[in-house]
């Protein structure tokens, strides 16, 4: 089950891809030759956490928002035709890594 002390398990690595990817990316630049097994395999280990995490942090994002879709209904008050108030509008979510 998805939980933020699994993102805080997840930060090590993440950190070192991260890292790895840096010197991926310069090593491509420079036309360094690069141990092509490695790297896929890598690259592959890498997309897998990445995944985890959107897994996470999308349980994450969908709880909050189930709560603050609550917390609106309790603050809010029905209209008079027996509507709901209406719900926290859906921002959508983005995650971006600079390398």
């Amino acid at each position: 089950m998805p939980s933020p002390a699994r993102v805080e398990e997840m930060l090590p690595s993440l950190e070192q891809a991260v890292a790895e990817l840096s010197t991926l990316a310069e090593a491509v630049r420079t036309g360094e030759p690069l141990d092509r097994p490695g790297t896929v395999a890598a690259l592959e280990e890498c997309g897998a956490e990445l995944d985890r995490l959107r897994a996470v942090l999308d349980h994450a994002a969908a709880w909050h928002t189930a709560w603050a879709r609550i917390l609106a209904g309790m603050a809010g008050s029905y209209g008079p035709d027996g509507a709901a108030p209406p719900a926290v509008p859906d921002r959508g979510s983005r995650m971006s890594v600079t390398v």
